[in-house]
């Protein structure tokens, strides 16, 4: 067989042929796929085009390990359900009452003492009475929780001075957590965490948001409320390559068994660790290697829970007195504290537990109120009290939340604040201006002095 002259030509006639293209088109087509198959193609070296491709994904995605330089920051949620900085603090100018006492419908001190504490809580109060798109989207308000402790907590203040009975929320302990038992004491501090995830699973739902991605379903009000962000930076000691990882939260569970105040106790807990050699592998380094480890706040909560470990493993219970503050700043513990270096939180309310271990005693809180005093709840029974008292009691769980000037330092004024200040601008231009007209017409009218 004689060789072929032009091989690919060939080649594309053949093909042509066979699939039933001939005639004009076909000539125009096999000279386009030849003269695109002979043309040159530059190839670039591998290294060059991995760092193509890493600088293109850099713009997609965001690196969480630290390489060589600050941190490229923390993950951003793909649907934001709400804004934190809609968010209200503090009573405001509105009167709220203090709360009803409640009665022990057996072995509840718990529940209610958590109840008390919650409802005391002056941001998460002002967004279950004065947030209505929750209750207009919720369908089932017999089932929600979140509804349901709207109509408690309005229950208590429609019954000041009187007692209710929490039979809303005593009602769906399975549906809050269906380990909870009716008629058995339970943990105040995990009830408070099975409640709020029940709250936040029942706003999902009312939303139509519980396919969506965990980012994006903790930007529902009440994490913004009492959910915040730590990082956790464990650094190579022999690279000094940096790897950072980011954790949602929603309390501070904080070892008091060598400390005597609370702020020990955080000063403990943010503490930098040394890891030995056994238990962590550098990313750079390909191998174990001994690293420090370090825990920091990337975003503060709106109101934040601590708890403090009185209870052991072995059932046995710390109970000396941990002293805690009423105004307490977390800046030295963030990962970019402002300028001011001040990230204040104001004490609102705690829980107590008088007995012997975590099975067996008695829950009460004590908070403030709306109208500046200070109230013991002890299940029906609600008197009033000092702030020395509710500082000098031994409490095991403590709920702070964020002072005005620090929330305006972080999120910016609340909302109609802006207008407020706007409103007090103009009104003083306004002032100013007349003054100053006043003053020009006087100096006007006034006979000049020859």
């Amino acid at each position: 067989m004689p060789p072929v002259a032009d091989p690919i030509g060939a080649y594309l006639h053949s093909s042509l042929t066979k699939h039933g293209t001939s005639g004009p088109e076909a000539t125009i087509l096999q000279t386009k796929l030849q003269r695109a198959l002979l043309s040159r193609v530059e190839f670039e070296p591998a290294e060059r085009q991995h760092s193509h491709l890493l600088q293109q994904l850099q713009t997609k995605y965001i690196v969480l390990g630290e390489r060589d330089g600050p941190s490229s920051g923390r993950p951003q949620p793909p649907i934001c359900l709400s804004k934190k900085s809609e968010l209200r603090l503090g009573w405001g100018n509105a009167s709220y009452p203090t709360g009803a006492g409640m009665v022990n419908l057996g072995n509840t001190c718990y529940l209610n003492s958590s109840l008390q504490a919650l409802f005391h809580a002056p941001a998460l109060v002002r967004w279950l009475l004065e947030d209505s798109r929750h209750a207009a989207r919720c369908g089932s308000s017999d089932q929600c929780t979140v509804c349901s402790m709207a109509r408690t907590l309005r229950s208590t203040h429609q019954r000041q001075g009187g007692v209710v009975k929490p039979i809303l929320i005593y009602s769906k302990l399975k549906l809050i957590c269906k380990h909870l038992i009716h008629g058995r004491q339970e943990d105040a501090h995990e009830f408070v965490r099975h409640l709020l995830d029940s709250m936040q699973r029942c706003h999902l739902l009312a939303m139509r948001a519980t396919k969506l991605d965990t980012l994006s379903k903790e930007t529902t009000p009440l994490n913004h409320l009492f959910g915040g962000y730590l990082k956790t930076q464990v650094t190579c000691l022999r690279c000094h390559h940096a790897s950072m990882t980011f954790q949602h939260f929603q309390d501070l569970l904080v070892d008091v068994r060598q400390v005597s105040t609370v702020d020990d106790a955080l000063h403990l807990y943010f503490k930098k660790e040394r890891l030995d050699g056994a238990d962590y592998k550098c990313e750079r380094c390909r191998m174990k290697v001994p690293a420090t480890k370090k825990f920091f706040i990337d975003e503060t909560p709106l109101v934040l829970c601590i708890q403090l470990k009185r209870f052991s493993l072995g059932g046995g219970k710390i109970t000396k007195h941990v002293s805690f503050p009423n105004k307490l700043n977390v800046a030295r513990f963030m990962t970019r504290p402002p300028a001011q270096g001040q990230v204040v939180y104001s004490l609102v309310s705690l829980i107590n537990h008088m007995g012997p271990s975590q099975n067996c005693g008695h829950y009460t809180a004590m908070a403030k109120a709306a109208n500046g005093q200070v109230y013991l709840f002890d299940d029906a029974s609600v008197r009033m009290t000092s702030m020395g008292n509710m500082l000098n009691t031994n409490a095991y769980v403590l709920i702070y939340e964020m002072t005005s000037a620090t929330r305006q330092l972080l999120l910016g004024p609340a909302p109609g604040e802006d207008c407020l200040l706007l409103f007090v601008s103009a009104s003083i231009l306004y002032h100013l201006s007349m003054a100053l007209c006043c003053l020009i017409w006087r100096l006007r009218s006034a006979p000049s002095v020859v």
